[in-house]
């Protein structure tokens, strides 16, 4: 549930005529009294201003807990579940645009407002349904860095890591190292899904090349 509160007064004190003033500093000591109510009563709450909000503590740590599930899970559900097992729950639907985060202590923060591209929605969409952190996409995805943003940008405007994906799936190196198992190709739908995420087609010698079915490996009862 959502919430937030307004506060009425009479700028003007009615005994001598005086202006309500209120600096800077005591505007947000009453916005934290507001949010530490809501969160008694079970309310999520707003992020207290400071001089740059993306760098609050909470969102550090959501990010280092989502970094390493990142790092240890193979499909979009078993990341979901790391992350609530942690405190944190999950907001992943199609019919939205975005994926919410919402910390243990209840703050919500959209995908876009972490300035990290890895947690963006596409971004993980395109991860996951090439096996996440069991497919050879594991190393450029997890070593990639979102270029920096100026204070004055309130959401993730980059897209070099999307780019970089649709380089890899459209074609592969001569020379490159990795050698897969012969595995089934994703459903026709799932591949057009993906193609239309990335702009652009996916290349069925990379999409062996860096895909990890293990679904369909361990349907198929083939042994890695």
């Amino acid at each position: 549930m959502s919430s937030h509160n307004h506060l009425i007064m009479n700028s003007v004190n009615y005994e001598n005529g005086k202006m309500f003033h209120q600096s800077c500093n005591e505007m947000l000591q009453a916005k934290e009294y507001s949010n530490q109510l809501c969160l008694e009563y079970g309310l999520s709450v707003t992020e207290v201003k400071t001089k740059n909000p993306r760098h609050a503590k909470w969102k550090r740590d959501l990010l280092q807990v989502a970094e390493y599930a990142l790092g240890h899970s193979a499909t979009k559900k078993e990341f979901i579940e790391y992350m609530r097992y942690h405190g944190y729950d999950v907001q992943w639907e199609d019919k939205y645009k975005y994926i919410t985060f919402t910390s243990p202590e209840g703050w919500k923060v959209r995908d876009n407002k972490l300035f990290d591209e890895r947690f963006l929605k596409d971004n993980l969409e395109i991860y996951f349904a090439l096996g996440g952190c069991d497919s050879a996409i594991i190393d450029p995805y997890f070593d990639y860095v979102t270029p920096n943003h100026p204070d004055c940008y309130t959401m993730t405007y980059s897209d070099g890591l999307i780019n970089l994906l649709g380089d890899l799936l459209s074609t592969v190196p001569d020379d490159y190292y990795y050698q897969p198992q012969y595995i089934d190709e994703m459903s026709t739908a799932e591949k057009e899904r993906i193609e239309k995420i990335l702009g652009r087609r996916i290349c069925n010698e990379a999409f062996y090349t860096y895909c990890t079915r293990e679904d369909y490996e361990r349907e198929q009862g083939i042994s890695m």
